[in-house]
């Protein structure tokens, strides 16, 4: 069995998964974590931190490992904000070595409702052929264009993240889980 590798010229990491955790209404405290899974040797760096922009002042919050699998570590940040009177964009980074990670999120306003998003699946079931339909790209360019009219403050997924209906057919280890094979 083979070991995930990553393609050549690809970012050596993946994410920031970000993560909404709790909101404390008597603090007007969010509460949330960014995921990214690494390198081995990024995790050797112990002060890797995030690095949240947060109006006029920067706060760093450590790292820490979650786990491990096959060549990848899986770090964990987490950080929280306060909201405001108004929503507001947030930034933040984490310094990973030679690949600085930018990336920002929205917060709702202390009056102002919270405006989210959700979605199931990709939008296509495995029998649909999605190339008649422009493919997966106009349902994620609709999301994006309401996302820049009126920023989502949570986004929600839902369902298969990824029809793996074909693997059974084509892949030998997979048609024969399960019923005795001869190899």
């Amino acid at each position: 069995m083979s070991s995930c590798t990553t393609p050549p010229n690809a970012r050596p990491f993946h994410g920031p998964f970000l993560r909404f955790h709790d909101y404390d209404p008597q603090a007007n405290k969010w509460s949330l974590s960014a995921l990214y899974v690494i390198p081995p040797s990024f995790s050797h760096h112990h002060t890797l931190q995030l690095h949240l922009d947060d109006g006029p002042h920067t706060t760093h919050w450590q790292g820490y490992v979650v786990d491990t699998f096959e060549n990848h570590v899986l770090m964990r940040f987490n950080f929280s904000t306060y909201l405001a009177h108004q929503q507001r964009q947030l930034r933040y980074r984490v310094d990973l070595p030679g690949h600085p990670s930018n990336t920002s999120f929205w917060v709702p306003g202390l009056s102002e409702p919270l405006h989210w998003g959700f979605r199931s699946c990709d939008w296509f079931s495995g029998g649909v052929d999605p190339v008649p339909y422009g493919g997966h790209t106009p349902v994620w360019n609709d999301m994006l264009q309401t996302h820049a009219r009126k920023p989502l403050h949570v986004f929600v997924g839902g369902g298969d993240q990824l029809y793996n209906d074909p693997v059974m057919d084509h892949v030998p280890q997979v048609v024969c889980c399960g019923v005795l094979c001869e190899t």
